[in-house]
C-alpha cells in the first residue's frame, strides 16, 4: 500500500520480558506454538491489555531488541499505545515517547502472562516453572481464546 507509513522501531532499543515468565516464553517458543519471542510478547500484551491487567515487572529477564518486532507485532502494539494516548496521532511522530510507552507494554505483557498462567496453563504452572514436558499448550491457548470469545458474545 503506497503512501502508508510502515511501523519500524529504529534506532534499536531493548524490550524486556520478566524473569518470572522467562521459562514460559522459552517453552512456548521451543514447542513452536509461536515463531519468535516478539509474537509471544505481543500475544501476552494483548491479553493483559484486553483484561486491563497491567503488572509491574518485579525482576527484568532477558531483553528483546526492538528490531525483532515486525509489522505484524507492531500494529497491535502501536494500536494499544495510540488508544492509551487518547487517539492523539502526534504520538506517532515522537519516537522517544513511543520507546517510553513500551514500558507500559511490558507491564501489559506481564499481566497477560499472569492471566495465561493462572487460567490457560492452570495445572502446568506452579508459580515458578511451567511443565515443559506437557504437549498441549496450543490446545490450552485455543480453548482460552474460544472461552473468552464465547464470554464476550453471550450478553
Amino acid at each position: 500500500m503506497e503512501g502508508m507509513k510502515r511501523f519500524k522501531l529504529e534506532p534499536n532499543f531493548f524490550i524486556y520480558k520478566s524473569k518470572k515468565y522467562e521459562k514460559v516464553y522459552e517453552t512456548l517458543l521451543s514447542k513452536k506454538i509461536f515463531n519468535n519471542m516478539a509474537e509471544i510478547f505481543t500475544f501476552a500484551c494483548i491479553i493483559g491489555y484486553k483484561n486491563n491487567n497491567k503488572v509491574k515487572i518485579a525482576e527484568r529477564g532477558t531483553e528483546m531488541r526492538s528490531e525483532h518486532f515486525k509489522e505484524k507485532e507492531l500494529v497491535p502494539l502501536m494500536s494499544i499505545i495510540f488508544e492509551e494516548a487518547k487517539f492523539d496521532k502526534d504520538i506517532f511522530y515522537d519516537y522517544e515517547l513511543i520507546k517510553a510507552k513500551f514500558n507500559d507494554l511490558e507491564e501489559y505483557a506481564e499481566g497477560g502472562m499472569e492471566i495465561l498462567c493462572s487460567t490457560a496453563f492452570d495445572g502446568h504452572w506452579n508459580g515458578l516453572v511451567i511443565d515443559d514436558e506437557y504437549s498441549e499448550y496450543e490446545i490450552d491457548l485455543a480453548r482460552y481464546i474460544l472461552d473468552n470469545l464465547n464470554a464476550e458474545t453471550s450478553i
